[in-house]
């Protein structure tokens, strides 16, 4: 009977930590050398270039961004060689494809953006568009239910959207993304 109970909990420990384990790993899609973000939380994954590095407080002046981080819903990340920066958006909000576009479109499109696949993952895109400025790449998902915003912002070269080394950041981070 002891054995068969030290079986039952050795079972149980090795399904747990294979399942932790497998959110702390990168995806088969993950650039060599890209660190892991793990959030045991809210239950989220996602690769992103070692040239970023965490950082602790969003940009002061957006209040809907200190909100998320108040409450433990925002990831940032900052170029170390430039003001690029990549921000992690947990919504409270349920997932509405229309009031992202209205919220997110800069461009003279007139109706909300087609799906994009990355990878396992399905996300909208709104970016750069025809009104003059800088804008980021903004991309969207459902998350549990809820809306979950990754925003490319910068670096900008000669265009009002983010580098094209960014965009191929953009594709491989989105790729690297998991739930579980």
């Amino acid at each position: 009977m002891k054995l068969l109970k030290t079986s039952a909990w050795f079972t149980a420990f090795v399904i747990v930590a294979s399942s932790s384990l497998w959110a702390q790993t990168a995806s088969p899609d993950t650039p060599p050398g890209w660190k892991t973000y793990v959030d045991r939380v809210h239950g989220f994954s996602f690769a992103y270039p070692p040239i970023y590095k965490r950082i602790r407080r969003p940009t002061p002046d957006v209040e809907d961004m200190n909100k998320a981080a108040t409450e433990g819903r925002w990831v940032g990340l900052r170029h170390q060689r430039s003001d690029a920066r990549i921000d992690v958006i947990l919504e409270n909000d349920r997932f509405d494809v229309d009031r992202f576009f209205a919220q997110h479109n800069t461009s003279a499109s007139d109706g909300p953006p087609p799906p994009i696949q990355e990878g396992d993952n399905t996300f909208y895109f709104c970016g750069g568009g025809s009104m003059g400025g800088q804008y980021p790449d903004a991309f969207f998902s459902k998350f549990k239910g809820k809306t979950l915003y990754i925003v490319f912002d910068g670096p900008y070269d000669y265009r009002n959207t983010p580098s094209d080394e960014t965009k191929e950041i953009e594709s491989k981070m989105l790729a690297s993304f998991r739930t579980f």
